[in-house]
């Protein structure tokens, strides 16, 4: 094809893209793409704007006359983005035909010490059981065009989208998020680890993404004793909550027929009393919640009081407050009876040196 009807398409699509047409007995299975860079303002060409062009991977400077060109491209889709100093950026998402010329003009706006912010830099970290994360991006003076992609294409996060415009924040006072959602699923380590890059304006971020599996706790260092040979007693957890920390456990009557009233003490019911203490020596007699089944007792001074069938698991928890961060493990010696009921062989159930995990 001819420069200058490269020229005259060129002079023909002021108003953005335009698809122009072979001449007459042209076969070509190839298309190209020319266009002109100019000043939105003023129209005047902008010379030596650099022209990148994905995902070909080929770039080029405007002439003298800022006009560009590509050749002998494959049908597809593509993105072409047009950077320059002192202006900001622009892209623009466009389709090659076999045989086709596309004509895409940018008309650039001069930036004013325009830049953007992407916030947390110091990178996002989704340790072990957090699953949706955001990058916050700013821009400053403009309306700035961005392009995001994760580095090397990790299939254990995804990222909501791609590319986009953050707003003038001086103007609007918006900003654009970046939302990221891990699925450990997919995770082949223990921690995995990629980079969030970020175009946005003239300047590239690199955000580094962090997550964990989730972990499975360990309670098997733990000692349970039972107060009787026919209640089977399990640890289910014993995790932080703030500064409570929240036991949970399941009792399971296994040949002491329909319990009618099974009472469960508090730390400040009377005998058998539970008595709650950690490794650092600390004892819990105040601010607790004792729970089993449908009911529970939050600082009271009666034992709790509800029925124990045979047969099926049923949950219990203890939650006390003010527990110290350096706790690593809690011993709980529950006291239970029952009333009106077959006796049991003891009135203490033993959870002791139970692990505290966050």
């Amino acid at each position: 094809m001819k420069k200058v009807f490269f020229y005259l398409l060129c002079a023909a699509s002021l108003a953005g893209c335009l698809e122009a047409a072979t001449t007459e007995g042209e076969t070509e299975q190839t298309g190209q793409i020319w266009g002109y860079v100019s000043d939105l303002d003023y129209r005047s060409e902008i010379s030596g704007a650099q022209v990148e062009l994905s995902p070909a991977n080929l770039t080029c400077k405007t002439d003298s006359k800022g006009y560009y060109g590509f050749v002998n491209l494959e049908p597809g889709t593509y993105k072409v983005t047009v950077n320059a100093d002192g202006y900001v950026g622009r892209y623009r998402q466009i389709t090659i035909n076999p045989g086709r010329e596309f004509v895409c003009d940018f008309y650039l706006r001069e930036s004013v010490n325009s830049y953007a912010e992407v916030t947390p830099g110091e990178g996002l970290d989704f340790g072990r059981g957090k699953d949706v994360l955001a990058v916050t991006l700013k821009a400053h003076n403009a309306a700035l065009d961005y392009h995001s992609e994760l580095e090397g294409n990790p299939t254990w996060v995804a990222l909501e989208k791609n590319d986009g415009t953050i707003p003038d924040y001086e103007k609007t006072s918006k900003v654009e998020y970046l939302k990221l959602t891990v699925d450990r699923n997919k995770m082949k380590k223990d921690e995995e680890t990629c980079y969030l890059v970020v175009r946005a304006g003239r300047k590239d971020f690199r955000v580094k993404v962090t997550a964990k599996r989730n972990a499975v706790n360990d309670y098997s260092s733990a000692t349970v004793t039972s107060c009787d040979r026919r209640i089977d007693a399990k640890i289910v957890s014993c995790v932080r909550s703030g500064s409570s920390v929240v036991f949970n456990y399941t009792l399971t009557n296994t040949g002491l027929g329909d319990v009618r009233q099974f009472r469960i003490s508090t730390p400040r019911s009377g005998s058998p009393t539970t008595v709650i203490y950690d490794d650092k020596g600390n004892e819990y007699i105040s601010s607790y919640k004792v729970a089993f089944r449908e009911y529970s007792e939050t600082n009271g001074t009666y034992p709790l009081n509800t029925s124990f069938p045979e047969g099926p698991e049923c949950k219990g928890s203890i939650t006390i407050s003010n527990v110290p961060s350096d706790v690593k493990s809690i011993t709980y010696l529950i006291g239970v009876y029952i009333y009106m009921g077959p006796e049991l062989e003891g009135n203490r159930i033993s959870f002791k040196n139970v692990p505290v995990y966050d």
